[in-house]
């Protein structure tokens, strides 16, 4: 592949605005990532891991434009990276560098809820991919249950890994360790008043709160965005329909 036509991909594939957001989420990261080694006695080796592995997710939609044309993700639309770059300010900036997951008690369960409804889009876009490599259309019906079926494959998934770590790495992830949880403010849960924590039973039930809060904020999310994406997509059929009979009348006229 020529760098010329590279390039030009890159410019007919995304919008203006699209390149300066991805290149403000960059620079943010970048930002994080250089005082995260500087300062290094302040973080854990894990966070500067982290900034720098998400760093490089930014850059994914250009890099898959690298792929050949029969690879499903070179046909993936630039809108997949304007939700991943903002969830990952949100999740991997504000959540572990600047330590919201430990001071804000609902940013954990916020995520949840946004993540299952940008994952719906997640799922679409792989779709539209299809759509376009293969030149068929999906029909909606098909498309709104392939992508609220990948919101769910993916809080599945990020559960397992939130398990995988804490057991494998160390990590508290579920929120495990109930005497981290009793020093920080994330011991205040939807479905538990905080005057109830300190109670035998709830702090037995602690990591189980925790990971159910989880999976029902992101099928809360998965809910809303799939009925939100078919409402979309039959308005836009029903757009598509009304000016393809606009055309044909025209040309009957004619």
């Amino acid at each position: 592949m020529k760098l010329k036509e590279y390039i030009e991909r890159l410019k007919t594939g995304c919008k203006k605005w699209e390149i300066v957001l991805w290149w403000i989420v960059r620079l943010v990261m970048i930002a994080g990532m250089i005082e995260s080694f500087v300062n290094a006695d302040k973080y854990e080796d894990k966070i500067r891991t982290m900034m720098v592995g998400n760093l490089v997710l930014t850059f994914g939609w250009e890099i898959f434009q690298l792929f050949p044309e029969k690879h499903l993700f070179r046909h993936l639309p630039a809108a997949a990276q304007d939700f991943t770059n903002v969830y990952i300010v949100l999740t991997a900036f504000f959540g572990a560098y600047i330590n919201f997951y430990y001071t804000v008690w609902w940013w954990d369960t916020l995520l949840h809820f946004v993540s299952g409804g940008l994952c719906v889009l997640a799922g679409y876009a792989f779709i539209k991919a299809y759509e376009e490599r293969d030149g068929k259309k999906v029909p909606i019906p098909v498309a709104v249950l392939c992508a609220f079926s990948v919101s769910f494959m993916f809080g599945t998934l990020w559960e397992c890994w939130e398990f995988s770590f804490d057991q494998f790495l160390g990590g508290d992830t579920q929120h495990w360790s109930l005497a981290l949880a009793e020093e920080s403010k994330i011991n205040h849960m939807i479905f538990q008043p905080a005057k109830e924590f300190m109670s035998e039973e709830w702090k037995s039930r602690f990591a189980l709160m925790d990971t159910m809060t989880d999976i029902v904020a992101n099928t809360l999310g998965a809910v809303i965005g799939g009925i939100t994406l078919k409402i979309a997509l039959h308005k836009e059929e029903k757009e598509e329909r009304a000016a393809e009979n606009k055309k044909e009348k025209a040309t009957v006229n004619v």
